[in-house]
Order: structure tokens, then sequence, then C-alpha cells
């Protein structure tokens, strides 16, 4: 009896698992597997800014709230006319707050020049009163201040999806990964073509670039003017666990089968790997540890292949379980997992 109070029964008393009845991930893990990249030449034109409200957005976005530094003391419109020519003067960076409140013919001329800083709620309320024609305005500020991506929701467009890209393909983050994953679902079918034709593209030198197991750029870090390979299919697995994979798939057929069967090996989840496969601490011996019997045959899974489960389990973390871990819980008797689990756990 475990402390648990289930039987634990040796492994001796299970046949183990032949190899055809092993899946892929469990005869070779992933960190093993090799690809050649398929490079394909892009199909998608550049798609430029543009506003997709959700009903009701646009007016709940209006009656956001805004902070003007103003002190109340002489004339409102002066303080901003003011407060922007003197900063266009300084470095080109805007108060946003002074293009929400500021009367139109003295903000409207700045949408076309510089950017500003502020917050997400600023940003929204410039983009619910000037509509389209404040789009790239916004998004030349969420180039050079980080704080304006989560004013982005209602904006698409290739430049968009890149910057969402490179944010869902960095380490975790609680600050980016709520608002990229809500973006994605938003405009998935005008995004995934942009990332389908990136995770198409011919490979960088460096490996995360190649997807394999890079994880793509820190998070944080200003979107290029192309996203490149690496990044693109870091994204592609994110997005498949969200359940996005079908819009992901489709978006590939005008590349015919072999694009589709490319964004799908890319897509893999199994192939969100850390930069480093973690090793095995010495004192854990695998074929100590109760058995996993599986559901199917009652055999259980080989020493080899627990090693593996063990080093997936090694490779998940609060923020993120690896998807063998799921693939191989769903594989095994829940009693032989629960007494496995425990015992690695007191060992």
């Amino acid at each position: 009896m475990t402390s648990a109070g289930k039987n634990t029964t040796a492994s001796a008393d299970y046949q183990a698992a032949a190899p055809a009845e092993l899946p892929r991930y469990l005869q070779s893990p992933p960190w093993e597997w090799t690809r050649e990249p398929v490079v394909m030449a892009a199909r998608t034109a550049e798609r430029p800014g543009f506003l997709a409200w959700q009903p009701g957005e646009k007016e709940r976005a209006s009656k956001l709230p805004v902070k003007l530094l103003w002190d109340g003391e002489g004339d409102r419109d002066e303080f901003i006319a003011a407060g922007l020519a003197y900063d266009h003067a300084r470095d080109g960076g805007y108060h946003a707050a002074y293009l929400v409140a500021g009367a139109e013919a003295t903000v409207r001329p700045y949408l076309e020049r510089g950017r500003a800083w502020g917050t997400a709620d600023e940003f929204l309320r410039i983009l619910a009163r000037f509509d389209s024609a404040a789009v790239d305005f916004v998004l030349r500020s969420d180039r050079g201040y980080s704080g304006v991506t989560a004013a982005l929701l209602p904006v698409g467009g290739s430049e968009v999806t890149r910057r969402m890209a490179e944010l869902l393909a960095g380490p975790y983050d609680l600050r980016w990964d709520s608002t990229c994953r809500r973006w994605f679902e938003r405009h998935i079918d005008s995004a995934a073509p942009d990332l389908v034709a990136a995770a198409l593209s011919a490979p960088q030198s460096d490996r995360s670039a190649v997807g394999i197991p890079g994880r793509g750029k820190p998070r944080g870090e200003v979107a290029t003017s192309a996203l490149d390979r690496g990044t693109a299919e870091v994204a592609l697995r994110r997005l498949a666990e969200q359940g996005l994979r079908a819009a992901l798939l489709a978006a590939a057929e005008p590349y015919g089968p072999e694009g589709v069967a490319a964004i799908a090996a890319a897509a893999d989840p199994l192939l969100e790997l850390p930069d480093k496969i973690p090793a095995l601490p010495d004192w854990l011996t695998p074929n100590r540890l109760p058995p996993i019997i599986l559901r199917d045959s009652g055999n259980r899974l080989p020493v080899e292949a627990v090693t593996v489960f063990c080093t997936m389990l090694a490779m998940s973390g609060p923020a993120h379980t690896y998807a063998g871990v799921r693939e191989i819980a769903a594989l095994g008797t829940p009693e032989s997992l629960a007494d496995f689990v425990f015992e690695l756990f007191e060992t």
C-alpha cells in the first residue's frame, strides 16, 4: 500500500508494451526529431491596419477615463496646444490624453506625425474618437511604447499580427499572454495567412528561427518589419493548443497539400520545447516507480518511455504543461497514474 492508500504493484507484474503500442513521441522523444524545413513563396499580401469593433465596444471605449494633467487654470485648449507643441519640439512623443481631450482642429494634425505615450484606455479613446484615421498613429506609438499593446484588440493588420506573434512566442508573461490570445481569437481569420507565410519562409541561421526547439524572441521586444520563421512556428503551436488549429490549416490551403502538411507539423504542440532539455536528477530512478498501465492493452509503459515521461514532467511548470504530459495522461489508467505521481512526489 502507498501512503495514499492505493495498491502499488511492481512493474514485473505487467508486460511491457511493445513499441507498436506506443505513440511516436514515446518511441522517439520530440526533442530528438528532425525535419527538413519546407520553404514556399508567400501567397498573401501585406495588409494595412484596420479597425474591427465588436458591438458596443466603440461606445464603451469612448467613455473610458482619461487623466489630463491640467490644473484647471487658464484655457484648456491653449494648455493642450502648448503641450503638444512642446512635446513635438522635444522628441515627437505626445501625452495621449492631449489627443483625447483637445479640440479636433488642434490635435488631428498630430495624428500624421510622431507617436504618443499613455495608458491603454487613452489609446482606445483615441481610436474611438478618430476611428480608422488613428490606426497608423497608434501603431507607431506601439512600436515605441509597449503600454499601447492592450489597446490593439480592435485593430487588425499584418503589423499587429507580427507584434502579437512576437509577444505570444516569447517566454510566458502574464502581462501579455491574455491580450495576445484574445487578439488572435478575434482576428485569426485575417492573421493566420501572415503566420502561415512566415512559417513557410526561409529559415534564419539562428536556432530560435528554426523552431526546434527555439521559442522565438523575448517578450516585450518590438516586432521587426518581418516575422521570422521561428517566431511564427512558436505562435502556431500556441494558437493550435488554444483551439485555433483548424483556422491555421485553412490558411495553408492556398499552398497545396505540401503546405498544409508543413503547417500541421509546425503547429504540433509536442514541438513546444524549452531551449535546453532538462536532465533528470540522480535521485530519480524511473524503473523503481510504480508502473503506468495503458488503458487499451493493460500493458505497462516500458522504462524508456517512463524516462521520456519524467523528462516531460520536468519540462512543465505552473505556467505551462507540456503537451506530451496531457497525451500520456490520456493513455494511462487513472489509478496507475495516481500511484506513479504520488510515488514520484514522495521520492
